[in-house]
């Protein structure tokens, strides 16, 4: 099984703040779900720790204020790729190679992001 062929996408919705976890999904799973409904987000998991099998208008169309990256310091595939990170270049990138954990906060109407470094 491809687990990129098989990610839970969720959108949360608190209060006014929409936060979207794409798992590992890929460039058509994700056009696809821009068909079927609004991905407009406040915060984005990036799909698959920033990879470049994601679609440049999915990110686009997230149009995310906050872009959170789980990835590993010095892994060997490259992550996040940099077509990933150019196409982020309106969110804030979090990246947990660099800042370690991270956690977001809402009370419905705010939004924070704190890293652990």
């Amino acid at each position: 099984m491809d687990p990129a062929r098989h990610s839970l996408i969720i959108r949360l919705t608190y209060g006014t703040t929409r936060v979207l976890l794409t798992g590992d999904s890929e460039a058509k799973s994700q056009l696809a779900l821009m068909k079927e409904t609004d991905v407009r987000a406040d915060v984005l998991k990036v799909p698959h720790h920033g990879s470049k099998t994601s679609s440049p208008e999915f990110l686009a169309a997230v149009a995310p204020s906050v872009a959170l990256i789980s990835v590993g310091a010095g892994n060997s595939y490259g992550h996040p790729n940099s077509e990933t990170l150019d196409a982020l270049t309106s969110a804030t990138i979090l990246r947990t190679d660099q800042r370690g954990r991270i956690t977001v906060h809402s009370d419905g109407t705010r939004m924070t992001a704190s890293t652990e470094r």
